[in-house]
């Protein structure tokens, strides 16, 4: 999980570019958001890495999920979700079903935390291939987030 400071623009064929350089294939891009005033948006490049971007509103996705043939365990290990102006709790509902399954997304907590882990490698990845280096440095929010923005659970009752 990575929370951005600002609203960014990609250039697709660019990162298919650069993915491509560094040995990736393919990409889909789920960017999910809170609004249902447009409708969904699909859209492709192929400049050497294949990646397929989608900006869907949540309960598109949630029905995209849930749909038997949608091929989630294909896709998912080359997938980016980007979920906007949403926090970690967000992700754990959003994936609470997979082909009407109940699923639990959980958080990267072992005593392997300080070792790089693939995800961790791939996300390093496509985040660097998007925005390079300094544009990421100073586009990376983790000094500023508050905690319910990563927690699953905030205790808001008063002690």
């Amino acid at each position: 999980m990575i929370v951005l400071k600002d609203n960014c623009t990609v250039d697709l064929d660019a990162l298919s570019e650069a993915l491509y350089c560094i040995g990736f294939d393919k990409l889909h891009i789920f960017s999910i958001r809170n609004d249902d005033d447009k409708g969904d948006i699909s859209i492709t490049s192929d400049k050497g890495c294949y990646i397929v971007y989608l900006n869907l509103t949540r309960t598109s996705f949630a029905n995209f999920l849930n749909t038997q043939d949608s091929g989630f365990l294909d896709y998912n290990p080359d997938s980016l979700y980007i979920l906007r102006n949403g926090n970690y709790l967000d992700i754990k509902n959003i994936f609470a079903s997979i082909h009407n399954v109940d699923a639990n997304v959980g958080r990267g907590g072992s005593q392997k935390a300080h070792v790089l882990s693939p995800l961790d490698l791939r996300l390093s990845c496509y985040m660097l291939s998007m925005f390079g280096y300094k544009s990421l440095k100073d586009l990376n929010a983790f000094n500023y987030i508050t905690k319910h923005r990563y927690l699953c659970y905030t205790d808001k009752t008063g002690k």
